[in-house]
């Protein structure tokens, strides 16, 4: 959750400076709404919703990858899987089904995505290994 929160805020702060028109969560939302729906209070609550859930996805694998590789360079463990996951969502899950075509035509989009990634990989990845080594 530590991961979220940070790439949340960083969403945040990336669409007050004008860099990024699209966050996560309106992509995360548009698998299950339409635009227009996803402007509505109960579309952002859908489309947290969903950005928390494969967020959560990604942090049990990158979990129990560094749980079975060792705690050696977790960080970049982390942070690999983390892009990894930011390819097959973005590079061929949503163009397959139509999903978010403002942020697939948006590169500031898709590099605030990658950004976000990368610190929720790092920071998933840094906290599972000093939670794994304070046994």
């Amino acid at each position: 959750m530590i991961g979220v929160i940070a790439i949340n805020i960083l969403e945040i702060i990336m669409r007050l400076l004008k860099i990024s028109e699209t966050t996560l969560w309106e992509a995360g939302g548009s698998v299950f709404l339409s635009a227009k729906a996803l402007e509505t209070p109960l579309g952002i609550t859908i489309g947290f919703m969903s950005h928390i859930f494969v967020a959560l996805i990604i942090g049990v694998v990158i979990s129990y990858y560094i749980f079975f590789s060792g705690t050696n360079m977790a960080v970049w463990k982390g942070v690999g899987l983390s892009v990894i996951a930011v390819f097959l969502v973005l590079g061929i899950f949503f163009p397959m089904r139509h999903l978010a075509t403002e942020m697939q035509n948006s590169p500031n989009d898709v590099l605030s995505a990658f950004i976000d990634h990368i610190v929720f990989g790092g920071l998933a990845g840094y906290t599972i290994a000093y939670l794994q080594n304070k046994k």
